[in-house]
């Protein structure tokens, strides 16, 4: 054969964040951030961590098994990973799904005799008490 034809195999490789799952995330303004981790690699092949068109990082070489990005990211955008490999012909393929972090600013509610700043999706307890008779209400 004088033309040898070279077959590329992309494997459908998924991208994850902890904590949570699903996408898009949400996170407060100022917290660490997401930790993303490749599902699996290929020995032979770099992998690099994408905001938009962004990369972020270094190429970190295949090792067989998963792949952890770091540090934890803090920015808005939505994410993926590429794969570049280089023999026996370069090519970039992008991993499968990516995920869209959303930051919110946190709020301040003033209540007496303490402040609270809370965000999107968090949880918190408030303990009212009423004064001066009646039968009042909370919304």
């Amino acid at each position: 054969m004088t033309d040898p034809t070279v077959v590329l195999v992309v494997y459908a490789y998924t991208l994850t964040a902890t904590p949570g799952s699903g996408s898009p995330r949400y996170i407060c303004q100022g917290s660490a951030g997401l930790v993303f981790t490749l599902s699996n690699s290929d020995i032979g092949t770099s992998y690099r961590l994408f905001r938009g068109t962004t990369g972020i990082g270094s190429l970190i070489p295949g090792t067989g098994g998963p792949i952890t990005f770091s540090p934890a990211q803090n920015t808005a955008g939505t994410y993926n990973v590429r794969g570049t490999t280089s023999s026996p012909i370069s090519c970039t393929a992008v991993a499968s799904g990516s995920i869209t972090i959303n930051v919110d600013v946190p709020i301040t509610i003033s209540t007496q005799p303490i402040n609270r700043t809370i965000c999107t999706g968090a949880n918190t307890t408030f303990s009212v008490t009423a004064a001066g008779g009646g039968t009042p209400t909370y919304q």
